[in-house]
């Protein structure tokens, strides 16, 4: 199965509770065979939006580092538009079976 894994933060940049438990489900699946690649953050004041993909693990990992707090503040936390132009072309190129939405804020 194709699998995207979409979170705010992923190891070893962050490494809080959603973040562990999203390294523990992604390592868990490749064990068994699964295509994974992972969606999440880099750094959140850089100032042009940059994505950055690397190997990880077994699997893909997209991590987008752009300015959080460009644009509408209240818009921008569920309808953000760097972070749609950057997830829509991993999405329509990556064939998922499933996307599994981790702890979005």
């Amino acid at each position: 199965m194709r699998i995207l894994l979409a979170v705010h933060g992923f190891p070893p940049l962050q490494n809080l509770g959603a973040e562990r438990a999203a390294q523990r489900i992604a390592d868990w699946l490749v064990e068994h065979g699964h295509h994974v690649e992972v969606f999440t953050t880099g750094e959140i004041h850089h100032k042009a939006p940059f994505l950055q993909t690397v190997q990880q693990n077994g699997m893909l990992v997209h991590r987008l580092s752009y300015e959080v707090r460009d644009g509408n503040e209240f818009l921008n936390m569920y309808n953000n538009p760097v972070i749609a132009a950057a997830l829509k072309p991993i999405l329509e190129e990556g064939h998922f079976d499933l996307l599994h939405l981790i702890s979005g804020y």
